[in-house]
């Protein structure tokens, strides 16, 4: 089997993929904080010694992060977009396939959730969707259905019951239109394009 070499991050190379991670159909917020994120690490990794590119290093992060007391739903974002950048490299032929796959096994601490009877503010709805793997299957449907009770206001019932049928375009503005809410009422909600884009990501890779 080969084994891809990664360039190491002092060389300049990893500019272009950091760009390639936050080109992708997300929420400027969000963008920013993946750019900002993928800076510390690749800071890190230069400062530490810039061993090869692995699920090992990646791991040994984590462990930094967590020895400096960030919290652990910090960390799991950025072990997020490392993940996001580890599929860069591994489209470039950086890293091979069998090491992206370990690098996608790499897990975060266990975020505890306390539950809680109000609404998320902005950041903790978008710390929310960032958590979420939309390199798979799973995490592109789930970055969907989330999206819908976090950016369109729908409850559960009404955003399991969400088809293409109700997405229509109205001047230029990407809407769910007459879904049947709360009173047996149609309801029409404008969506935000990214999460248009999701959707149409999440069809086409679900074929």
């Amino acid at each position: 089997m080969s084994t891809a070499i990664a360039p190491n991050p002092g060389s300049g190379t990893w500019g272009p993929l950091v760009e390639a991670v936050i080109s992708a159909p997300l929420a400027l917020s969000t963008k920013k904080r993946y750019a900002r994120k993928l800076r510390v690490f690749l800071a890190w990794w230069d400062l530490s010694g810039r061993e090869p590119f692995s699920a090992a290093l990646i791991e040994k992060y984590i462990g930094a992060l967590h020895a400096e007391k960030y919290p652990a739903f910090d960390i799991n974002h950025s072990l997020v977009a490392i993940k996001r950048l580890a599929r860069a490299a591994a489209l470039r032929g950086w890293v091979d396939i069998s090491l992206l796959e370990h690098i996608r096994m790499v897990e975060g601490p266990r975020v505890h959730a306390t539950r809680i009877r109000q609404w998320l503010s902005e950041p903790q709805a978008e710390a929310l969707m960032e958590v979420i793997d939309r390199e798979t299957l799973t995490g592109k449907r789930d970055t969907v259905l989330i999206g819908f009770l976090l950016y369109c206001g729908l409850r559960r019932e009404e955003a399991a019951t969400a088809s293409f049928e109700h997405i229509r375009i109205i001047d230029g503005q990407p809407c769910l239109v007459n879904l049947v809410c709360k009173g047996d009422k149609p309801l029409t909600k404008p969506m935000p394009r990214w999460l248009f884009a999701a959707i149409q990501t999440w069809v086409d890779a679900a074929g």
